[in-house]
């Protein structure tokens, strides 16, 4: 008997990757979707414009999980070696190892993530390796 799979996991995955690709790519101009947004919203009240810059300045970045405590994961950006201190309560403690490619946006001294694509574990493998 043949099991029918879902694609909706999938295709919720790849409709938020692709968001995340067309608001943080820049333009031809060199402005992403967030520049052009705090352009016209120069009135903005301290919050708002405080929470524009931080979308502003995010970065994708290649990720391992090393610790998870109970507010604040430490993520090693597996490009730099640089180990973050990342505010955020919901990665699980089984996901020490895990590499994955994440949004960090800076909240004073630490950032928030917003995991994007989790490697699967031969890539995870390679990542390690150096390669």
């Amino acid at each position: 008997m043949m099991v029918e799979t879902s694609i909706a996991p999938r295709w919720a995955l790849a409709s938020s990757t692709n968001m995340d690709v067309a608001l943080f790519t820049p333009s031809s101009s060199g402005a992403t979707a967030f520049d052009r947004l705090a352009r016209q919203r120069r009135g903005a009240g301290a919050d708002e414009s405080a929470a524009l810059d931080a979308l502003r300045r995010a970065q994708f970045r290649l990720l391992r999980v090393e610790a998870v405590g109970k507010e604040i994961a430490r993520l090693r950006d597996l490009a730099t070696g640089d180990v973050l201190p990342v505010l955020d309560d919901s990665i699980k403690a089984e996901a020490v190892g895990l590499a994955l490619v994440g949004r960090l946006t800076p909240a004073g001294r630490r950032s928030l993530a917003r995991p994007v694509l989790r490697s699967p574990p031969a890539s995870s493998a390679l990542v390690g390796a150096g390669c």
